[in-house]
């Protein structure tokens, strides 16, 4: 199973939550665990997650790859050990299994201590204030009228958006690196 969000908006049967729950069950999800929060949460939060780290994570992704690509790496390499190995997607699944910071019993010590004494300089104060902003924004409203209007316009910012991101130079370098991968698979 895996774990779920339930929320009840209104009751006017009196019996809302047992249903929300015997569904949650229904799926599967109360073995892992079914949490009550309401609709206005699970939205906020999972939005914040889309963008607030999303875009954090996106931009430390590229900038290791430009600084590694700018210290005379090779491509391949960079790709391989940052994310295309699938490396990342075991760390993220023990972080799910042991927890964020128990899942680093995982790694070597050097790894340990490079993270541990690194990290502060990462966890800034601006950081954290644009984080705020992100949540303030989706909290008032200003993100979905944002995006509300986008869409009655017919997307021209979000397509042109996506227009540049699918020109990164990145897409045809991984494109490259797993055509050389299947190569060498055959």
């Amino acid at each position: 199973g895996f774990p779920s969000f339930v929320g009840i908006g209104q009751d006017s049967s009196g019996r809302a939550q047992g249903m929300a729950l015997a569904l949650a069950k229904g799926i599967g999800s109360t073995r892992s665990g079914a949490i009550e929060v309401t609709f206005a949460q699970e939205a906020e939060l999972d939005l914040f997650s889309e963008q607030a780290l999303g875009p954090i994570m996106s931009a430390a992704f590229l900038t290791a790859i430009e600084v590694e690509l700018e210290a005379g790496y090779p491509p391949e390499a960079v790709l391989l050990e940052l994310y295309m190995s699938g490396e990342l997607g075991v760390v993220f699944n023990a972080m799910v299994e042991k927890g964020f910071i128990r899942q680093m019993d995982l790694h070597s010590r050097t790894s340990q201590y490079g993270t541990m004494t690194r990290r502060p300089r990462f966890a800034t104060p601006e950081l954290k204030a644009r984080m705020k902003e992100v949540l303030e924004e989706i909290r008032s409203g200003q993100f979905a009228r944002e995006w509300t209007e986008e869409q009655r316009a017919g997307l021209p910012h979000f397509r042109s958006l996506k227009e540049q991101a699918l020109k990164h130079p990145l897409n045809d370098l991984e494109d490259h690196l797993k055509r050389e991968l299947r190569k060498k698979d055959a």
